[in-house]
């Protein structure tokens, strides 16, 4: 406890405030601005907030510094879910597909083709009709297979 008390004198009110912003930050379910979650969404940008998450842990007091680290790593664990949301509202704005398949599918519509009149107009096939062959099937080394029978 002694420890504690110790950390708390050194530390200057600027850096308990920054802490209990860190920890309100990180407490609460804060919406990230849009163009602060791009930029950390983007690889520049987990570098420089990894950056400055580390450099808290030289001039500041560490207890301070590790509210600081989680509140960057929700910074950028928050900022990878709004980029979802935006994509959700970007479809608002695509072009619906069903009206335009229900237009083709009247184009569809048609009667016959000759090839459907042609097959209509053959006789049809009636089992093997094939009579007499003048070959005789060979059958190769079957490895000692199952019998295949035809029920």
């Amino acid at each position: 406890m002694d420890t504690y008390r110790e950390l708390m004198k050194k530390a200057r009110t600027h850096e308990l405030i920054l802490g209990g912003l860190f920890v309100l930050y990180s407490s609460l379910d804060v919406e990230t601005p849009s163009f602060l979650a791009e930029f950390a969404n983007s690889t520049i940008g987990v570098i420089v907030i990894l950056t400055f998450a580390i450099s808290l842990f030289a001039y500041l007091n560490p207890i301070v510094a590790v509210l600081g680290l989680v509140a960057c790593y929700e910074l950028v664990r928050r900022s990878r879910g709004s980029s979802l949301v935006d994509a959700d509202k970007m479809i608002a704005y695509l072009p619906q597909t069903q009206p335009n398949c229900r237009d083709l599918n009247a184009y569809n519509q048609f009667s016959n083709t000759l090839e459907q009149e042609m097959v209509q107009k053959m006789a049809p096939l009636t089992g093997p009709s094939v009579g007499e062959v003048s070959y005789r099937p060979e059958v190769e080394d079957d490895h000692d297979a199952a019998v295949i029978s035809n029920h």
